[in-house]
């Protein structure tokens, strides 16, 4: 039987498909009903210990999950109520400055934020509050204030210099610079006006810690010449509970950090951010988010015995993918993370010169793209401006990959690409690529993985 004519078969299945995704429904649905039309929806996302693009932590301990809901309720606001989780907040502030190299004599004031551009934003304006207030002091203008960050800066540095008024000189980075923070350009570019730099403890292009004492010397020695106090700020969203644990602690003024991120054994919940060297303040005027959840607290923890694991994982994977090739591999598995330049559990790599001669037609967005049909996130992108001819792909190596998936990964990396190079030209934008792992048979020369696209294992 067909549809009476003056019914629209178009618009009821609009209707039908729209009906819950833009009104709250009129009627009750029971929890059982809400939960199974929910947790479908959620299933059909990428399953976390598989998102290689990402450095927030996917793992948590089953007693820090306990923690977190036993807390969840709380907010943080509320500090009369539960004193208990400000005492630990304070003592978490504590902590990091000394894990940050707080000196002696120092007064190191913080808090816990929402997230880190939260953080990045609140140390910007301590820097620009400070030079303000010293301009003022001296009689000297005080409308041009500047920030000076590299090319690879997360968004949120430049969003801080866009929303509060102050000029973002960006520098570029370059392959003689490790794609990152040029020390000879920050000499260039620094002046009286300048409120501070931003400098970044694990680039999310290439993972590569930025020169933080190089620069503080020549922020040390212009001062000297011009009696101008320049101070950095670290963003350590990514390198601040990595670094304390594998390399020498950086000089700084102030400092942020993003504990999901850094953290590897705790989810999206806290950032920081703390200062040194601040005559009057306390931590409670620090944060500006009024209902924030207890939960962090309990769960500020970080591990040694984690991150080496981390590091050596990154080297074996950068070690077995392009063995047997031409391209040059840095780490030596019986060495410590110290011994190999500063840098994230990060490995990017990308086609070697070679290979893309040899078959110009093939694309390394297309590996991402394959890879991405096993479940696999890793990203392919251009480096920052001044050198985005150059694409890699980035592999973060967490806590939760265990030597299986990084054996599976790069059996399934080599043979995606053997998969490309085997395919007709005209046709490997369509292939359906076998789910069966392949062995360890990258092409020799196909792939590159060098110090100026690589760090966090060498």
């Amino acid at each position: 039987m067909s549809l009476a004519r003056h019914v629209d078969s178009d618009e009821i299945i609009k209707n039908l498909h729209d009906m819950h995704m833009k009104d709250a429904g009129k009627k009750h649905v029971h929890t059982k009903g809400g939960t199974s039309h929910i947790t479908p929806m959620v299933h059909q996302q990428t399953l976390p210990n598989l998102n290689l693009a990402s450095f927030v932590g996917t793992y948590m301990e089953t007693h820090a999950e306990q923690l977190m809901f036993e807390n969840i309720s709380k907010n943080m606001s509320d500090a009369d109520e539960y004193p208990a989780m400000m005492q630990m907040h304070s003592r978490c502030v504590s902590i990091i400055a000394n894990l940050w190299g707080a000196r002696k004599g120092e007064k190191a004031i913080g808090s816990a934020t929402t997230g880190s551009s939260e953080a990045i934003h609140l140390g910007g304006l301590a820097m620009k509050r400070r030079w303000q207030e010293k301009r003022e002091d001296e009689g000297k203008d005080k409308s041009k204030p500047n920030i000076i960050m590299g090319s690879n800066a997360q968004v949120a540095l430049e969003k801080f210099a866009r929303y509060f008024e102050v000029e973002a000189r960006i520098l570029p980075v370059s392959e003689k610079s490790n794609y990152r923070l040029d020390p000879e350009l920050v000499k260039e570019n620094i002046d009286e006006n300048t409120i501070g730099i931003f400098v970044i403890l694990g680039s999310t292009y290439t993972g590569h810690y930025e020169p933080v004492e190089e620069i503080s010397k020549i922020l040390d020695d212009y001062e000297a010449k011009t009696g101008v106090d320049i101070p950095i700020h670290v963003d350590a969203a990514s390198g601040g509970f990595v670094a304390p644990f594998t390399h020498a602690k950086p000089v700084a003024q102030d400092g942020t950090s993003n504990s999901h991120e850094s953290n590897p054994l705790i989810h999206p919940v806290t950032s920081s951010v703390l200062y040194t060297q601040v005559s009057d303040g306390s931590s409670g005027a620090t944060n500006p988010t009024f209902q924030t959840p207890r939960l962090r607290a309990p769960l500020s923890r970080w591990n040694r015995r984690i991150i080496y694991p981390q590091l050596f994982s990154a080297r074996c994977s950068s070690e077995h993918t392009f063995k047997g090739t031409d391209a040059p591999v840095f780490s030596k598995e019986d060495e410590t993370s110290a011994d190999y330049n500063a840098g994230l559990p990060v490995v990017a790599f990308r086609f070697s010169d070679e290979f893309k001669k040899e078959f110009p037609h093939l694309k390394q967005e297309t590996v991402s793209n394959l890879l991405r049909a096993k479940q696999y996130i890793i990203p392919n992108y251009p480096l920052p401006p001044n050198e985005e001819k150059t694409e890699i792909l980035r592999v973060v190596v967490r806590e939760s990959m265990s030597f299986d998936l990084l054996d599976r990964l790069i059996s399934d990396i080599c043979a995606t690409t053997q998969t490309l190079i085997d395919s007709d030209e005209q046709d490997f934008e369509y292939i359906e690529h076998s789910s069966e792992q392949g062995a360890w048979k990258c092409r020799e020369g196909t792939w590159h993985c060098g110090k100026e696209t690589w760090e966090g294992t060498g």
